[in-house]
């Protein structure tokens, strides 16, 4: 199952981000209250929320923030 990020919407499609590469994708096809930042799960036919993935990534990001902002 691979795993992609997503990034965006512009217009009718979803930009997906995967190891450095974006990926354009009918913004039809994600499911209902995707945000920017969310993981999604593809398994060949659909893509669906990781949410302890997603969730799991938010806190790192705010531990590595928290630790830049007491360095100074």
């Amino acid at each position: 199952m691979e795993s992609y990020v997503f990034d965006r919407r512009e217009g009718d499609f979803a930009l997906l981000q995967r190891e450095g590469d974006v990926k354009r994708v009918p913004f039809s096809l994600m499911p209902e209250n995707i945000k920017e930042g969310d993981v999604l799960a593809f398994d060949g036919e659909c893509y669906s929320p990781d949410i302890c993935e997603t969730e799991r990534r938010r806190q790192r990001g705010e531990e590595l923030l928290k630790r830049l902002l007491q360095r100074n």
